[in-house]
């Protein structure tokens, strides 16, 4: 008896589960087709076409286009009262009632959204397919770029629609000037003038005094050569600030330095490279014979930076921060006058130690009233001190081939400076630097104009864009109401300091 009765109840349930799944894709269909009438009127809903549901998946199309054959006995196995359940057709209603709430659901999403989303997929199945389904047909890519982010690109294009009219109509502002000059373009007089200071401190550099010099002066125009510095927070301390020192990045990756350094093969890479320094130099005027020695140079110095750094040698440790003071420095690269770059640098303070009792010290001992010296671990510092002190440059009779030791880094020096300078001047090196780009990273066509000097307006002068866009595009009001929700967002942050255990 209780069997029997178990077999009522479960017919019972998958009656009633047969006909609320049936009244729901007959109510939603019947929603999707409010206003239209019956008899065969075809369905609108964004995002359904008719090329979605080749290859047996008819149902769905069948369902929408149709709603006057849609039959309650037909799901339920036949014409007459009594039909037993047909599974195979009540499966078939089933995934059709899916699929139209997929279609009704996915209606509601944003356009980008609903252009790229296949709703005929069902996404429990293959949820990337639903998802990414019609993404190429959507979404084409313009020759200068080479990624999209849905989230970002909307707001992105409405503050460049913007920022570019402000750069084009104001006077004053230093980021518009920027750009509209970038616009004009670089005469080829106008970059050797550019260039001309540069080369000439280049050529100088003849001892560890002018180098040093050098290296103050280039990076105090905001590059970087042999070594890297930035200011960020402590790694130790969050509530302080550190001066980190790095080694330099190398133009080609270190796997293409370590084969050639096995097997004296240049790869693609380094051919590139070498085809770059030839280019760059000789546009900045030097003839072929001392563009091709600056090509040997940059690439024995390139190759020795590589490898002392992390992802060459494999080296763990070389990973992580070290918290030093600058006798580390003077220990690791003593022939670099490293006291009169930190006190040309503006950080004659940071890296000393502290012997007076009244400098307030934080809990690791480090006084308070400078940053922390921090250095990237690895071998760079050790393998700066063999270029700079010309380490290999011995001759027979036991002294240094000076001339040939500086001759290398003048080489390097010229062209790091003609590399950094070329999107700033005329067309022919910035053609070069893009053939460059191309062929190492895969860049796409270059950036029209316009795209170039707003990236560079953007980029280089952050601030005085930002206030420009700020000034002109901002309703006074919504400035002081994005003022006032600040101040209530700080105000609910120390009310919650307050009030945690």
């Amino acid at each position: 008896r209780s069997v029997a009765s178990a077999s009522a109840m479960r017919a019972l349930f998958a009656t009633v589960a047969a006909l609320a799944v049936v009244a729901a894709c007959i109510g939603l269909v019947l929603i999707a087709q409010a206003g239209r009438g019956y008899g065969g009127v075809a369905t609108a809903l964004i995002g359904v076409r008719q090329s979605d549901f080749d290859n047996g998946k008819e149902h769905i199309f069948r369902t929408i286009k149709h709603l006057a054959g849609w039959k309650v006995d037909w799901a339920m196995g036949g014409d007459q009262p009594g039909t037993p359940l047909n599974d195979e057709r009540l499966a078939d209603v089933a995934k059709d009632a899916a699929h139209v709430a997929s279609y009704l659901q996915v209606s509601e999403f944003p356009k980008d959204m609903v252009a790229a989303i296949d709703p005929s997929i069902d996404p429990c199945d293959d949820f990337y397919e639903f998802s990414c389904g019609h993404w190429s047909e959507s979404k084409s890519l313009s020759a200068d770029v080479v990624s999209v982010a849905l989230q970002w690109d909307q707001v992105d294009d409405g503050i460049e629609k913007q920022m570019r009219h402000v750069f084009e109509t104001d006077p004053d502002g230093t980021a518009a000037i920027f750009y509209r000059s970038c616009l004009k373009g670089t005469s080829s007089i106008d970059s050797w003038n550019m260039l001309t200071p540069w080369m000439d401190l280049s050529e100088n550099i003849t001892s560890n005094t002018s180098f040093i010099d050098a290296m103050v002066e280039i990076q105090n125009a905001d590059m970087s050569l042999f070594w890297t510095w930035s200011v960020d927070i402590d790694t130790w301390n969050k509530h302080r600030y550190a001066l980190f020192m790095k080694g330099p990045q190398t133009m080609v990756g270190a796997p293409d330095y370590k084969n050639y350094a096995e097997t004296g093969i240049e790869s693609d890479g380094m051919a590139g490279l070498r085809d770059l320094v030839e280019s760059l130099v000789g546009l900045a005027g030097y003839d072929a014979k001392t563009a091709a020695n600056d090509a040997d140079n940059v690439i024995s110095i390139e190759l020795q930076l590589a490898m002392g750094q992390s992802n060459f040698s494999g080296s763990s440790r070389a990973h992580y921060d070290q918290w030093v003071d600058r006798e580390f420095f003077e220990m690791k690269a003593p022939s670099i006058d490293w006291d009169t770059w930190f006190v040309a640098m503006n950080f004659s303070e940071i890296g000393l130690d502290e012997d007076s009792q009244d400098v307030e010290m934080d809990e690791a001992g480090q006084p308070l009233n400078s940053p922390r010296l921090i250095c990237k671990q690895g071998d760079w510092l050790d393998t700066l001190e063999d270029i700079i002190s010309c380490a290999g440059y011995e001759l027979d009779d036991g002294t240094i081939d000076t001339e040939a030791c500086w001759d290398r880094i003048e080489s390097y020096v010229r062209f790091k400076m003609i590399y950094n300078y070329a999107p700033y001047l005329d067309a022919d090196f910035g053609d070069v630097v893009h053939e460059w780009h191309n062929a190492r990273y895969g860049a796409m066509p270059k950036k029209q104009r316009w795209k170039k000097c707003y990236s560079d307006a953007t980029y280089l002068l952050g601030w005085a864009s930002s206030f420009l866009f700020v000034e002109r595009t901002f309703p006074k009001s919504r400035k002081q109401d994005t003022l006032e929700m600040l101040d209530n967002i700080r105000d609910e942050f120390r009310s919650a300091l307050d009030t945690t255990r």
